[in-house]
C-alpha cells in the first residue's frame, strides 16, 4: 500500500474474510515491495502492472497531442526514452510539445529543426524538475504543499505563503492546469493532491536544507496556533514536523502523545512500533 497505516491493514484484512459472504468489490494498490498481511484466498486476485508497452504508450502520446499526428521518430524517441514508465512518457511529451522544436500545423505537429538539439532531462526527476522550473512563480507554492503532504488543504497553504489571497488562488490554479495538483473542492474549502508522489519528492527535494527545516517549523507552529483539532487528533503529525524541522525533543513530546492516544483507542501496533 502507499499510505496505509497498521489499523487501515487490519480493517481490509477483516473486509477481506466478509467478502465471500457479502456483496463487496474492493480494489487495492500497492508498491511491488508491499508483503500483504492476509493470506491469499479464491476470491482475491492479484493483478501485476508492468511498463506500458510501445503501442500504449504511443496511445498516451497521441492522447497528450490532442490526436494530432507527430512524427514517428518524435514517438519513437519518447518511447523509447520513457521506458514504459506512465508519468513519465506523460512528461516527455509535455516538454517536446511545449518546445520549439515542432510546429503546430493545425493538423498535425512537424518537426522545425533535428530532435538530437533538444535538451531533454535523463531522468523523470529531472523532468518534473524542468516543468517546475518553468513556472518559476509558482515553484515556491509547489515545494510549500511538499512540506505539507501528498495532500494539504488551501487553509494550511494560505497560512504559510506570503502570497496575497488573489495571488495564491491563481498560483494554485497553475499547478493544477499545468497536471501537478489535483483540486478537490473551491477554496477556501479546498484540498490539493499531487497527481504522484514523484512530483511531491521532486518539489521536497528542491528545497535547501535549511528552507526545507524552516517550512517544517511553520507548519508545526501554524498547526499548534490555529488547528486545536489536528493536534489533538494526530498528534504525529506534528511528531514528524517537529524531527524534519530538527526539534527533536519537542518530537518526542508528541510521539508519546501519540503513542498513549493510540493505546486509549486500542491501535496498539501504531502505539507500540517494531
Amino acid at each position: 500500500m502507499y499510505w496505509a497505516d497498521p489499523s487501515t491493514l487490519e480493517l481490509i484484512g477483516l473486509l477481506i474474510d466478509q467478502e465471500p459472504t457479502a456483496s463487496l468489490l474492493i480494489m487495492l494498490t500497492a508498491r511491488p515491495d508491499f508483503v500483504p498481511p492476509w493470506l491469499a484466498r479464491s476470491h482475491i486476485t492479484p493483478i501485476t502492472l508492468n511498463r506500458l508497452e510501445s503501442q500504449h504508450a504511443a496511445a498516451l502520446i497521441a492522447r497528450l497531442a490532442g490526436m494530432k499526428p507527430l512524427l514517428g521518430e518524435v514517438v519513437d524517441h519518447i518511447v523509447t526514452k520513457a521506458g514504459g514508465v506512465p508519468l513519465y512518457v506523460e512528461e516527455l511529451t509535455r516538454t517536446i510539445l511545449a518546445s520549439d522544436i515542432l510546429r503546430d500545423t493545425g493538423e498535425r505537429f512537424e518537426l522545425n529543426g533535428p530532435l538530437s538539439s533538444l535538451a531533454i532531462p535523463d531522468t523523470l526527476q529531472e523532468s518534473l524538475m524542468a516543468r517546475l522550473d518553468r513556472l518559476p512563480q509558482v515553484r515556491e507554492l509547489a515545494q510549500l504543499g511538499s512540506v505539507l503532504g501528498h495532500e494539504f488543504a488551501y487553509e494550511m497553504i494560505s497560512g504559510l505563503s506570503a502570497s496575497n489571497e488573489s495571488d495564491l488562488q491563481e498560483g494554485l490554479s497553475q499547478l493544477v492546469d499545468a497536471e501537478l495538483l489535483y483540486q478537490r473542492g473551491r477554496p477556501p474549502r479546498a484540498r490539493y493532491i499531487f497527481k504522484h508522489a514523484l512530483v511531491q519528492d521532486t518539489a521536497y527535494g528542491s528545497l535547501l536544507c535549511r528552507t526545507r527545516r524552516q517550512h517544517h517549523l511553520q507548519v508545526v507552529r501554524l498547526l499548534e496556533s490555529g488547528f486545536s483539532d489536528i493536534v489533538e487528533t494526530n498528534p504525529e503529525l506534528l511528531a514528524h514536523h517537529y524531527c524534519e524541522a530538527g526539534e527533536n525533543e519537542l518530537a518526542i513530546n508528541y510521539f508519546c502523545t501519540d503513542g498513549a492516544r493510540s493505546l486509549r483507542i486500542s491501535a496498539n501496533k501504531e502505539a507500540c512500533p517494531s
